[in-house]
C-alpha cells in the first residue's frame, strides 16, 4: 500500500509539472479565454501547458520518493538492475497515463459545458489510483484495467517493483502512456476543430 501511494503520487507529480494547465481547459472554453491561445502562432496546447505550474510539486516529489523508499525497504524487495531501470520508464509511463485522462475529460469540455461537473470528475479520479485493484470488485477492476486505467497508473508497476510478477509483460506497460495520451490529443484537438468553427 505504501509503495504504490508513493508511485502514483510521484506519477501524479511528475503529471502536474508538465499537464497542469489542462485542468483549466474548461473554463478556458467557457469564458472564452483559449481564444488567445487559438490567435498565437503556436501551438495552443504547448502553450496551455506552459501557461501555469505547480510550485508545490517538487514537494509531491520528494514525499512519494520517501513513501516508495521506505515502503521498499520495508517489504524487502530486491531493487536488482532491471526493477531500478523499470521504475523511471514506468513513472514516465505512468504520467502520461494521468495526462491522457485528464485531457481527455477536460476536452469534454467542447462539448460539455457544465465545467464545474467535470472538474469535481478530474480531481476525484486520481484517487482510484492509489489504491490495490484487489481493493474494487471484480467489474470495477476491469473497468480500471479497460476503459478507465487506473491499474497502468500504479498496481500493475508496483506488483513487478514488490517483486510479486516476473512477466516479461510488465515492461510493456510503460507504454502504455504514450498510446492513451494519443487518442486524448485527437479528442482534443477534435473539440479545437469544433470550437473553431462555431466561433464558441
Amino acid at each position: 500500500m505504501g509503495a504504490l501511494t508513493g508511485f502514483t503520487t510521484v506519477a501524479r507529480a511528475l503529471w502536474n509539472t508538465v499537464f497542469f494547465g489542462t485542468l483549466d481547459i474548461p473554463d478556458m472554453v467557457r469564458s472564452g479565454e483559449l481564444d488567445h491561445f487559438l490567435v498565437r502562432p503556436a501551438n495552443p496546447l504547448m502553450l496551455i501547458l506552459f501557461s501555469k505550474v505547480d510550485t508545490d510539486v517538487w514537494i509531491e516529489i520528494a514525499v512519494g520518493t520517501g513513501m516508495l523508499a521506505v515502503a521498499l525497504h520495508v517489504s524487502g524487495a530486491e531493487l536488482s538492475g532491471p526493477v531500478l531501470v523499470f521504475i523511471p520508464l514506468a513513472l514516465a509511463g505512468s504520467a502520461l497515463v494521468f495526462a491522457a485522462m485528464h485531457l481527455a475529460v477536460t476536452a469534454l469540455s467542447f462539448w460539455l459545458r457544465q465545467d464545474a461537473m467535470l472538474s469535481m470528475l478530474i480531481w476525484r479520479l486520481d484517487t482510484f489510483a492509489q489504491l490495490p485493484m484487489s481493493f474494487y470488485p471484480t467489474w470495477l477492476m476491469t473497468v480500471f484495467s479497460t476503459v478507465v486505467p487506473f491499474a497502468f497508473v500504479g498496481y500493475f508497476p508496483c506488483l513487478y517493483i514488490l517483486g510479486r510478477t516476473d512477466s516479461p509483460f510488465v515492461w510493456l506497460l510503460p507504454l502504455a502512456g504514450p498510446l492513451l495520451f494519443l487518442p486524448a490529443v485527437l479528442l482534443w484537438r477534435s473539440g479545437i476543430d469544433r470550437y473553431s468553427s462555431t466561433g464558441s
